[in-house]
Formats: C-alpha cells, structure tokens, sequence
C-alpha cells in the first residue's frame, strides 16, 4: 500500500510542479528583462530551476518504472478490493433497510415524554452507526483512488444521512409540541391568556408546516393537527 500511495503521490503532483516550474521561469526571465540577476548561490536561478526539475522527472520516472513492475500484484489486489467494495455495498443495502424498519418515522398522540426520549435514543444510535459506515465507505474510496478504480456511488448513504437529520427535525418539532402544551396544561385557567394562548398556538403551526422536509413521514399529520 505504501508504495501504491507512493506512485499515486508522485502521479498527483507531477502536473502541479510543471505549473510551478514555469510560473518560475516566467517571473525569473521578467526580472531579467528588467536588469535585475537572480542567482542562488552564483548559480543562474533558471538553470537552478531547470536542474531540479529535471531531477524531480528522473525520480518520477524511477517511481513509474516500479508502478510497471509491479503492475501483476496490482492488478491481483485490484480485484481483492473490488471484492471488498462489492461486499460493502451489499452491507450498506442492508443498513438502508434496517434503518428504514428502524427509525421512528411515525408518531401518535398518545406518546409520553419517555416514549420521545427514547426516538432520540434510537437517533443517535444511528447516527453513530451510519458515522461508522461513512468512514469505512471513506476508506474504501482512498483504495479506489490508489488503485485507480471506478469511484463507487454510495446513494442509500446519502439518502440515510438526508433522513436522519431530516427525522431528528421531526422529533424536535414534536418534543417542542409536547413541552409547549404541557407548558400550558401546568398553568391555572384563571392566568391563561386565552387570545395569547391562541397566538402561540397558530405561530407553532405556522413552524411545523414549513417542516417541508417531513411532511412525507408518517408522523407528521399527527404533528400538525
């Protein structure tokens, strides 16, 4: 791997120093169209700049000698990790089904304030485990790129990261509901402001139905109504 990330290195900033390289010699033969010498220790810099490139170009083609020679192990641990990425995609459609069965998606009146407590529960467990998975998608991404391999699409990833924050806004929208009524049923009648009670009530509604993002959950009528 080590020498895959070598090569793949080299491979990188070749094109970069070329860049470099002549943006030097371009600032270097302007100075000297202006009378000004630059030299580095009583070397021309352009020479100087030329012969570390050259040397840069001796050692990259040193570097890509070794990428042919050993391009039969490559090609060998090329398919060990397609085999790899194949089974991580499988496992990555399995998540997407569990956490379809999994997360809570639905909501009734009748939950208590530990039956909320424990949706955030199930939240952040799959928070932490799609993280996890994310960084295994991650470090299989780098193999691709050392070993210059198609690029997977992980979509049901992306998709789980969209709904996870998209049903943790659900679940705030419905603890603040709950927090908010139970706020009013803790209170006298005699102090209720009912036209302020009122007031609250249509901006709370107003919020949960710009929730555009949950409107397809199935808890989402029992918020609003």
């Amino acid at each position: 791997m080590k020498v895959m990330k070598t090569i793949s290195d080299v491979k990188d900033v070749q094109p970069k120093t070329l860049g470099i390289v002549q943006r030097m010699r371009h600032m270097i033969n302007t100075l000297k169209k202006q009378g000004i010498v630059v030299q580095e220790k009583g070397v021309d810099a352009l020479q100087e700049v030329d012969n570390n490139y050259q040397n840069f170009e001796e050692t990259a083609q040193l570097v890509f000698k070794v990428k042919a020679d050993i391009l039969p192990l490559q090609t060998q641990e090329a398919i060990n990790i397609k085999k790899r990425i194949e089974a991580f995609g499988r496992k990555i459609r399995e998540f997407r089904q569990d956490f379809l069965n999994t997360l809570p998606f639905g909501y009734s009146d009748s939950y208590t304030m530990e039956m909320i407590n424990n949706s955030y529960a199930v939240i952040d467990q799959y928070n932490a485990k799609l993280n996890a998975i994310k960084e295994e998608a991650e470090s299989n991404r780098r193999l691709e790129e050392l070993f210059e391999l198609e690029p997977s699409e992980y979509k049901q990833l992306r998709e789980c990261t969209t709904d996870l924050k998209n049903v943790k806004w659900m679940w705030d929208a419905i603890a603040m509901v709950n927090y908010q009524y139970k706020d009013w049923q803790g209170q006298l009648w005699k102090r209720i402001n009912a036209d302020n009670l009122l007031e609250k009530n249509k901006v709370l509604q107003t919020q949960l139905k710009n929730l555009k993002e949950i409107r397809h959950f199935r808890g989402y009528p029992n918020i609003v109504n």
